[in-house]
This record gives structure tokens, C-alpha cells and sequence, in this order.
């Protein structure tokens, strides 16, 4: 299998260094590559291992072509090694931000010879800690090679697990299917005995658990797999506002120490986006808020400018660590939490954020440990996502 490799950087003779690395050489020419570099000697030959196709750019714009062409090409880059400064044109960390809006898959090394380049300051731009290395120079060319040789491997592997729990989620839901429809005629039938009634019903409600469990585990394969097609369709804010607290409330309301509290449209907004999307979107984090809130409120709320639209859910639960926030929003992340015994994969979060991206919003989180957390959906004027008034303001 080739492996496809972007460097960009904006010295030509950089890159040509980097091209260098993925060929064989004596010691001598070794040499003269850590020279062209300037990185440190390596003293042994280099041992080929699989195959290489290497891609360079000089700017960021540069390189976001090449990967959107690889992409479209169904033969993508696994691996960019972008340059944290790139005079005159966008930076590393912004190079980065955009080439993971276009392929979530590619594996970023960010490289810089900089000390005043900090690693959490990268991070929280890009947004996505489980893809993102920071390479610091001096380094040797082995440590270029076996570092894109490792994120290659990485790579397919995690394409692998998706294809796996794509065919098994698949799989699984044939015969989930038929005891969801078993389990549901057999506790609606007048004739059951009291006795069986019970058993019927914690069959049925742990079929359904499993049926979302399965649903969240499709929906992230089908995400990695293509991007996510929107069906955009009309809504007033208040009617989308209400069927949101019609699906939440009869899950907070199982805890009658928690209040659900929703704001309602006062005028005649109306909302042009994917409506059974951003439902889910809302649900997920409503759902997510309960199951961190012992006792307290729960709010869906929005705000709206000439120019953005926020929704915000927010709740006064136990919060997240500030470790964890800069991750939350990766695949099978679940935080710690004992007090709720509600079972789940960590995908939720991870599917809000690819359907917000989708929309060309935004999706951030505010935390206190003790207090709460409050995540704020954002969209201005040119995501899909669209409002106006019925009268036309």
C-alpha cells in the first residue's frame, strides 16, 4: 500500500531535504541531507519499509489543494508535516485547522524550530488532539521516516477499526430489529400476565438502548466515510424549540431534582438548516447535561445578532477537568462519572461536532468543575444553517 505524505514549508530546500529522506543513502549523502535540513547527523543507512509517495507545497493554500484533490481522488494523504511559519501566507496552525476540515482523517505534524511555539495553544485552534504531533528541530532524517512510517501504520489501522464497527454495527442490527418488534407487541398485549409485563418491558427498553448504541456507531462510520449530506428544510425557532423539549423532558423529568428549562421565541424567527440533524444535535447534549447534573437546572437557550445565531445548553452539573476539554470532542471519549449509571460509547459529543461542522458552524465548551458547563453552537451568515424573520427582518 502507498503511503501518502505532504511536507509544506516555504523554503525549497526544505522540502527538497524532506523528498531526500525517502530515498536510500550512504552516510555521506545523510550528511549533506541533516545539512539541508539543519537537524542532527544520522550515522546508519536508512532500511526501506513500504512505499512512499511524497507531496510538497510551499504555502498552505498550496497544500489544501493537494489534499482535497488526493481526497476526491479516493487515494488521500495520510500524513502532513506543515511548517509553523510560513511567511507571507497562513501559518502552520491555521494550514492544520483547515486541511482537518477537509479530511478529519490526515495525520498533522506540526514542525517548528521555535521555543515560543506551544503545543496547547495548537491544539486549541485545531481542535483535535488525537490527530496532532509537534516535532521540534534539531531532528535527524530517521526520525522524520519512522515517524511518518508510524502515523502511516496509524492511519490504516484506524480505517480498519471504522470498516469493522461499520460491518458489525450492520450486522447487529438484523436481529435487533426483530426483538425491538417482538419485545414491543409482547408489552402491549393485553392478554400478558402481570408477572411477564415487567421482564417484557426491560426487554424492550434495553433493546432500544442497544438500537442507539448501534445507531451512534453507524453514524460515525457513515461520517468517516463521506461527508455528511444536510437535507435543509423550514422550521420556526419555536415549533424546532418545542419538539426538542417534547424528546428531553421525559428524561430529565425521571429526576425530579433537575429542571429543564427552555427559552421561547418572542417573535417570528424561522430556521432554514437540517432540521432532523440539529434535533439530534440538541438532544445529544441536553441528554449529556443530565447525565453530569445531580440536582439543579438544565437550559436550552439561544441568542441572535444581525449577523450570528448561538444555541446554548447549559447546566449546573459536576463540570469537566480542563484536561479533558481540549479532547472532549474526539471519538470514544467518556469521561469519568459515577453517579448516573446510564451506559454509552463517547460518540455523542463527536457526532454533535461533525453535524455543527457540517453547517459550517462552530461548536465550544465552557467548564467549572462544581458549577456547570455550557456549550454554545455558533453560526454566522455564511453556514448553511440560515434565520430570518417571518416578516422579513
Amino acid at each position: 500500500m502507498i503511503n501518502n505524505i505532504l511536507f509544506i514549508d516555504d523554503d525549497n530546500n526544505v522540502l527538497d531535504g524532506y523528498k531526500s529522506i525517502f530515498r536510500n543513502h550512504s552516510n555521506a549523502e545523510l550528511d549533506a541531507i541533516s545539512e539541508l535540513l539543519e537537524v542532527g547527523k544520522k550515522e546508519e543507512a536508512f532500511v526501506d519499509e513500504g512505499e512512499y509517495r511524497v507531496f510538497t507545497a510551499t504555502q498552505g493554500i498550496q497544500g489544501l489543494d493537494i489534499v482535497e484533490k488526493q481526497k476526491a481522488s479516493s487515494d488521500p494523504i495520510k500524513v502532513a508535516f506543515i511548517d509553523m511559519r510560513m511567511p507571507p501566507g497562513m501559518d502552520g496552525a491555521e494550514t492544520a485547522k483547515m486541511i482537518a476540515k477537509i479530511d478529519p482523517n490526515v495525520e498533522i505534524v506540526i514542525v517548528t524550530a521555535y521555543s515560543d511555539t506551544k503545543l496547547n495553544e495548537i491544539n486549541e485552534k485545531i481542535g483535535r488532539s488525537d490527530k496532532l504531533l509537534y516535532l521540534k528541530k534539531p531532528f535527524d532524517p530517521m526520525e522524520i521516516k519512522q515517524l511518518a512510517l508510524n502515523l502511516c501504520h496509524k492511519y490504516r489501522l484506524e480505517r480498519l477499526k471504522d470498516e469493522f464497527i461499520g460491518h458489525v454495527s450492520h450486522e447487529l442490527m438484523t436481529p435487533l430489529s426483530s426483538i425491538l418488534g417482538f419485545s414491543d407487541i409482547l408489552r402491549k398485549d393485553p392478554t400478558l400476565p402481570e408477572k411477564e409485563f415487567e421482564p417484557a418491558k426491560v426487554i424492550y427498553n434495553n433493546a432500544v438502548l442497544m438500537r442507539d448504541l448501534v445507531d451512534d456507531l453507524l453514524s460515525v462510520a457513515r461520517m468517516e466515510k463521506r461527508p455528511i449530506d444536510l437535507t435543509l428544510s423550514c422550521i420556526s425557532l419555536n415549533q424546532f424549540l418545542e419538539q426538542t423539549d417534547n424528546i428531553c423532558r421525559i428524561l430529565i423529568e425521571k429526576n425530579p431534582k433537575i429542571s429543564f428549562e427552555v427559552e421561547k421565541d418572542q417573535g417570528e424567527i424561522v430556521l432554514t438548516c437540517d432540521m432532523v440533524k440539529m434535533e439530534r444535535v440538541l438532544t445529544n447534549l441536553i441528554t449529556n447535561a443530565y447525565k453530569f447534573t445531580r440536582e439543579g437546572i438544565i437550559s436550552l437557550t439561544f441568542n441572535l445578532t444581525e449577523d450570528y445565531f448561538c444555541f446554548n445548553v447549559s447546566d449546573t452539573g459536576i463540570g469537566i477537568p480542563v484536561d479533558q476539554l481540549n479532547n472532549i470532542f474526539d471519538k470514544f471519549k467518556r469521561l469519568e462519572n459515577k453517579h448516573h449509571g446510564l451506559p454509552g460509547l463517547g460518540l455523542g459529543l463527536s457526532i454533535v461536532k461533525k453535524i455543527v461542522e457540517a453547517h459550517k458552524g462552530t461548536i465550544t465548551v465552557e467548564s467549572d468543575i462544581g458549577k456547570g458547563s455550557t456549550f454554545s453552537i455558533l453560526f454566522d451568515r455564511n453556514s448553511a444553517f440560515k434565520w430570518s424573520n417571518v416578516n422579513g427582518g
